[in-house]
């Protein structure tokens, strides 16, 4: 199961993660030529990655994702955010399966990571409606690490990560189409000779028609949004 969150109220970013998978495979394991499945693996990642885009009264994120408005010109924003991360590993036996043993293998891993990050946001206007929206943010935390095999060992890291962001589409006042695409990696802390990282990422199609709803269900719809109950929290 991937639960994903990716909320774009005006100035901000928010994207939240709950991932919860089971079972991973090695490609051409040991140089054999065959898929080595670990039906026994478990995953969990849960996180959230907030932005400020601080021109972001002239950037809009809405625009490019839920295509709610409508992008005139092109603008440039820097921003400035904040992520946070746990991720848990877990096997039924060594997560690296090796004749030899190798120094910082596991049954079980526990990683947590939290620390800022910049990036810089952008959107191409061309045409009449026609727009290429993207985002890069660069992050730097602190990762912190528990794993267990045959005692427990506890590790700490500087490491650093990075998210990308990418739109583009036509988005004209009844009809749109785009496509998206997002990528996040987060670097975990080593365990001796064991590096690690996960990627998480998902490519979207939208296929839009507005309607333009009557006065009623608009009151009604703005006031319960959870866009705009966002929007209130944070000011």
């Amino acid at each position: 199961m991937d639960l994903q969150a990716h909320i774009y109220p005006n100035m901000w970013i928010v994207d939240i993660f709950a991932q919860f998978y089971n079972g991973y495979y090695i490609k051409n394991h040991e140089g054999s030529g065959e898929d080595y499945l670990r039906k026994d693996i478990k995953v969990v990642k849960l996180g959230a990655n907030v932005n400020y885009l601080i021109n972001g009264d002239r950037l809009s994120f809405e625009a490019a994702f839920h295509q709610t408005s409508i992008q005139k010109k092109s603008a440039f924003s820097p921003m400035v955010g904040f992520e946070a991360y746990r991720v848990r590993i877990s096997a039924d036996s060594l997560v690296v399966p090796h004749d030899s043993p190798i120094p910082g293998n596991y049954t079980r891993g526990d990683f947590y990571q939290i620390g800022p990050n910049v990036g810089l946001a952008g959107s191409l206007v061309f045409g009449k409606g026609f727009f290429l929206t993207g985002a890069a943010a660069y992050n730097l935390g602190i990762g912190f690490s528990k794993a267990e095999k045959d005692k427990e060992t506890r590790q700490a890291d500087l490491l650093s990560g990075y998210f990308l962001r990418g739109f583009g589409g036509y988005n004209g006042e009844r009809f749109s189409i785009s496509g998206s695409y997002l990528y996040k990696n987060l670097n975990l802390a080593n365990q001796q000779d064991i590096t690690q990282s996960t990627t998480t990422g998902n490519y979207r199609i939208h296929l839009i028609y507005k309607i333009n709803p009557g006065p009623k269900f608009t009151k009604t719809y703005t006031k319960f949004n959870p866009k705009n109950i966002i929007t209130r929290i944070f000011g």
